[in-house]
């Protein structure tokens, strides 16, 4: 579903109060000049607003999962918010990507470029932004198939999981090894998960909390827990359990 955004959050949303964060920036503000340059996508831009917003001002751990398809504006959006609250950030695309002792880039060089993207900056690039894109082709749903095993793929999602746990990375940079802290990194991952929308209507068609669902459903019957992935859908999708408890 093309025009679809669903944005997973793994972090605790703060009430904005102007008498006790009166110097910090208000939400609205940055809200507003991100839609001089991203139309059309009000809702996205607020979920990452407040989520960016608590993370760089209140030091909450920011790990956000954005499911939309091409042309939904979900590089444009996150670049805006890079160049407005001035973060260093780095777009990895996940398909370049291999488990350790395959061939390709292990995950660790993302956060390398990271480094690089600050102009080595460790204490920028630590609090900066790692976004990676095309996410669900690490799954075997993603890469079309449904029968086999991606090894490959699953141990780029495992290796990626400590990231998302906020523990220290060791990184190369200029063949130097350095310790690479990501508990202040806000993470976002994205993609169009192809395919999804059809496990959720399995999900739906068969049972939802216990009970059997009509068997005719339009869209606007759908409340809004119905219209959105559950984690039971991530995980049919390919997505492995310990993945989706990080990012949900």
């Amino acid at each position: 579903m093309a025009n679809e955004l669903t944005v997973y959050q793994k972090n605790e949303v703060l009430p904005f109060q102007n008498n006790q964060y009166e110097n910090y920036p208000r939400i609205s503000d940055i809200e507003e000049c991100i839609k001089e340059t991203v139309v059309g996508q009000d809702e996205l831009i607020r979920r990452i607003a407040i989520s960016l917003y608590n993370a760089h001002y209140m030091g909450i751990r920011c790990v956000d999962f954005i499911i939309g398809g091409s042309g939904t504006g979900k590089t444009l959006t996150m670049e805006a918010f890079c160049k407005e609250m001035g973060l260093a950030h780095t777009i990895e695309n996940a398909t370049q990507y291999t488990q350790e002792g395959y061939v390709g880039e292990s995950v660790d060089k993302m956060l390398a470029n990271l480094v690089k993207n600050s102009g080595n900056d460790f204490v920028k690039a630590e609090n900066g932004i790692l976004i990676i894109d095309e996410i669900g082709k690490k799954t075997t749903k993603g890469r079309g198939n449904s029968d086999g095993r991606d090894i490959s793929g699953e141990g780029v999602i495992d290796s990626l999981l400590p990231i998302l746990s906020g523990a220290p990375i060791n990184i190369k940079v200029q063949n130097r090894e350095f310790q690479f802290e990501t508990k202040n990194l806000k993470i976002f991952l994205m993609d169009a998960c192809s395919g999804i929308e059809k496990v959720k209507s399995k999900r739906l068609d068969e049972k939802v909390l216990g009970f059997q669902m009509p068997t005719s459903k339009s869209k606007k019957d759908l409340s809004p827990e119905k219209s959105i992935y559950t984690k039971e859908d991530l995980i049919e999708y390919g997505f492995t359990p310990e993945f989706v408890g990080r990012i949900t």
